[in-house]
């Protein structure tokens, strides 16, 4: 641990990184007032499963920092990127941190309950300090870009990670992280016996000036905004999406060639379609949705990725060759809410699903290819909801937080300041609540804010929660990322399943 006059010596220089960096998409406000028909809130079916209280496990909106520990003692910054490791416990990247962080959940007994409830611990694992130094103050943790052992690697906001096969080292777990300030992806290697955890770069250039996407091996190709990955370990590659080009793009796990997939380079908009011909704004976070058989090509599998400019939830097909795009959410229209007929359910800056563990039968899109998607969670960052699509009523409804009131309660009586399609995404800053623009406060306040619910999940309160996990046991963990924090939604459903089992 440092002395408290390095810290010193070092904080203006780690604000100012910190200040100087534009976020990604997951954390944008809405670009236009929506049109009329989104203004008005359809009520939904409840979903079959329903949310009992929403908890807080670690951090707290009151203080941001870099600190290693349980519950509220833990402190975080800017938390997003929610996978599990193949050990059980959770990572995520602590984004204003620069850091990799682990999460661990223990069970804590509750009288009459079978499941109970859980305290979290954080533990910090890569990132964010230089020479093994951790904070334990408000200051942020260190930006760069540096290779070699993991307590010494340095990142620049990290947003997402996965876990890949590691065949031949199978005593310890390897992750890719989309280290998305420095436009490059790294692979961490976790310790092992004697072995040090370390992280090496291996694909982009983190050096390089320019703002454009290449195609090409390792150091070669040029990424821009890398902001969703997923490894694909079946098929021997993985899959990031460059939010800042606006297209997706498999990258081959042994030889490291990255190939644009679907999308064209630098050209955003909205459709569907096979390679070049698909659009895309602003794609961000990427999840694993099921595995099938298509006659006609063999094994393939099915993504869904999260089009955060096109308000909308998209399907990626992969077939180990070839890949199409369809539409499951959202019209490519302005931010809006809307529950109930998936045709019609509007979003506002969408940025992670999540998908229940063996909670519902799959449903059937008749879109460009025909393929099995299930129930997922949606956590539509710009509303500060947590919102359902049930594959078997075939809605989509609200499950936790206050429903923003689109376009009421502005004291000018104006609409919201628009924000064009064309604004550059650099621009883009990751914003807090208590930085927004007057006309976007005021047309968020009624459902920004932190607060946990015992009984009522409408009564909860988020900010910009940007990725979701669900648990072994059917809960649902929630990167809440403006208030620094990770919470917990309960669901009553798979808590009563446990009681029937014990």
């Amino acid at each position: 641990m440092g002395d408290d006059g390095s810290w010193a010596r070092m904080a203006p220089v780690v604000l100012a990184s910190l200040c100087a960096l534009a976020f990604v998409a997951p954390m944008l406000p809405g670009r236009r007032a929506p049109p009329a028909e989104f203004v008005v809130s359809v009520s939904s079916p409840e979903p079959s499963w329903r949310i009992s209280s929403v908890d807080t496990l670690v951090g707290s909106k009151s203080e941001a920092g870099f600190v290693d520990g349980c519950g509220s003692d833990a402190k975080l910054r800017s938390p997003r990127g929610l996978i599990q490791g193949d050990d059980g416990s959770f990572l995520f990247a602590d984004s204003g941190n620069h850091a990799i962080r682990r999460l661990t959940l223990v069970a804590m007994p509750v009288r009459g309950s079978a499941t109970g409830a859980y305290a979290a611990c954080v533990e910090t694992i890569a990132g964010g300090s230089r020479h093994g130094l951790v904070s334990n103050t408000s200051v942020p943790g260190f930006s760069g870009h540096f290779d070699g052992l993991a307590e010494e690697a340095l990142f620049s906001n990290p947003t997402a990670l996965t876990l890949i096969a590691n065949p031949t080292h199978t005593h310890f777990s390897s992750y890719l992280v989309a280290d998305t300030g420095n436009n490059v992806i790294r692979r961490l290697d976790e310790a092992t016996g004697q072995t040090p955890a370390r992280v090496e770069t291996v694909v982009g250039n983190a050096t390089r000036a320019e703002s454009r996407v290449l195609d090409g091996v390792g150091p070669h190709a040029q990424l821009e905004v890398p902001s969703g990955i997923v490894a694909l370990n079946d098929f021997g590659v993985f899959v990031i999406t460059d939010a800042g080009a606006h297209v997706v793009r498999d990258v081959d796990l042994n030889s490291y060639r990255a190939h644009t997939a679907l999308g064209r380079s630098g050209v955003d908009g909205f459709a569907d379609g096979a390679h070049a011909s698909a659009r895309f704004d602003t794609p961000t976070m990427l999840r694993i949705a099921s595995s099938r058989t298509s006659e006609r090509n063999g094994d393939t599998i099915d993504l869904v990725l999260v089009d955060t400019g096109n308000n909308a939830i998209r399907r990626l097909v992969y077939d180990g060759q070839t890949w199409e795009s369809a539409t499951i959410l959202g019209r490519g229209a302005d931010d809006g809410f809307r529950d109930g007929d998936p045709t019609a359910a509007a979003f506002s800056s969408p940025a992670d699903v999540a998908f229940p563990r063996g909670r519902s039968k799959p449903t059937t899109f008749t879109t460009t290819t025909s393929t099995s998607i299930a129930s997922f969670a949606i956590a539509d960052a710009g509303n500060n909801l947590v919102r359902y699509y049930d594959a078997d009523r075939g809605t989509v409804s609200t499950l936790a937080g206050t429903q923003r009131v689109w376009g009421a309660g502005i004291s000018s009586g104006e609409q919201p300041t628009p924000r064009g399609r064309d604004r550059p995404l650099r621009d883009a800053v990751d914003v807090s609540a208590d930085d927004l623009p007057a006309d976007d406060e005021a047309a968020s306040r009624l459902s920004r804010g932190f607060l946990d619910a015992k009984d009522d999940p409408t009564q909860a309160r988020f900010s910009n929660p940007s990725s979701i996990l669900f648990t072994s046991d059917g809960h649902l963990i929630i990167a809440d990322t403006d208030n620094h924090a990770i919470r917990i939604a309960y669901f009553a459903a798979a808590a009563a399943a446990a009681d029937e089992a014990a």
